[in-house]
C-alpha cells in the first residue's frame, strides 16, 4: 500500500523534473518529481527500479518509498497546480539532513565514512546505465548527522532515462565519466577496485 502525502512543504530550487517536498502521513518528508514535462510513469519506474536494486546490494541509497499525492491535495496548493502536477502515484525520496554541498566543496568525501563505497556507485550507475550523475553533483547528497556519510539519489536517469521503454531504441553498454567519480578514486585505486563487489 502507498504512503498518502498529507502536505505540501516546498518547491526546490533545482531540477528539471520540477522536485517538490511533500510531507508524508508517517510524519517524514519526501522528495517527489512531477513537473509538466515529467507527468508520464518512466521516470517513476527507473527511481523506483533502481532504488530496489541499490537497496538489495545494500548500497548507500536513500530511503526511498512509494507515495500517493491526492487531488485533495493538489487542488488546495497552486504550485502544483501551476506545474501540473497530477494525482496519482509517485516515487519518493526520504529527504536527508542537513546536507553538505559537495559541488562547493569536493574534499567532504574525503571525510566520509564510507567513502570506499564509491567503487561500488560506480560499478552500479554502469550496471543500470546512469549516465546522469557522472558530473552532476545534484545526484549524490552528503548527510552530517555525526560522522559524514555519502548518499545516491537522483535516479530518473537510469536505463537511459526509460528510454528503454522504447522497443526501437538501441541499448548497448557504454563506459562513461566525471567530475564525482574522479572526486572517489583517491579512495578506491586499487588494481581491481570491482573484483570484491562483483563477487559479492
Amino acid at each position: 500500500m502507498a504512503l498518502k502525502a498529507v502536505q505540501f512543504v516546498k518547491a526546490l530550487a533545482t531540477g528539471s523534473t520540477k522536485p517538490f517536498i511533500v510531507e508524508g502521513e508517517d510524519g517524514e518528508l519526501y522528495v517527489v518529481k512531477g513537473g509538466v514535462k515529467f507527468v508520464d510513469t518512466t521516470v517513476q519506474v527507473c527511481e523506483w527500479l533502481a532504488y530496489r536494486l541499490g537497496c538489495l546490494l545494500q548500497l548507500p541509497i536513500a530511503p526511498g518509498i512509494i507515495i500517493e499525492i491526492p487531488e485533495q491535495l493538489i487542488d488546495r496548493v497552486p504550485e502544483m497546480q501551476a506545474n501540473r502536477i497530477v494525482g496519482g502515484l509517485y516515487y519518493g525520496s526520504r529527504y536527508l539532513y542537513p546536507t553538505l554541498k559537495i559541488s562547493l566543496n569536493e574534499k567532504f568525501i574525503s571525510q566520509c565514512k564510507n567513502r570506499a563505497e564509491g567503487a561500488a556507485m560506480i560499478l552500479f550507475d554502469h550496471w543500470i546505465c546512469n549516465f546522469d550523475r557522472t558530473s552532476n553533483f545534484e545526484n549524490l547528497i552528503i548527510t552530517k548527522n555525526g560522522d559524514l556519510h555519502f548518499h545516491m539519489i537522483d535516479h530518473n536517469g537510469a536505463f537511459y532515462g526509460g528510454w528503454w521503454f522504447d522497443e526501437v531504441y538501441p541499448i548497448s553498454p557504454q563506459t562513461f565519466w566525471g567530475k564525482i567519480y574522479q572526486s572517489f578514486v583517491p579512495y578506491i585505486d586499487k588494481t581491481d577496485p570491482f573484483a570484491e563487489i562483483i563477487q559479492h
